[in-house]
């Protein structure tokens, strides 16, 4: 969702202020983290298993 709209504002918003304003957002924090987690998922991380605790470091 916040994908289809930062898309739409390219069209409109010619200082960046409206995607500036979304991403400053906690939504838009939220999708950053989201994001960086799906392209970047963490060593351990298998889909599908959920036994892994990512606050442990043993």
């Amino acid at each position: 969702m916040l994908e289809r709209l930062l898309e739409a504002t390219q069209e409109c918003d010619a200082n960046n202020m409206i995607r500036d304003d979304i991403k400053g957002s906690a939504y838009g924090h939220i999708y950053d983290r989201m994001i960086r987690f799906r392209d970047n998922p963490a060593d351990r991380f298998v889909h599908g298993v959920y036994d892994s605790d990512p606050d442990n470091i043993d």
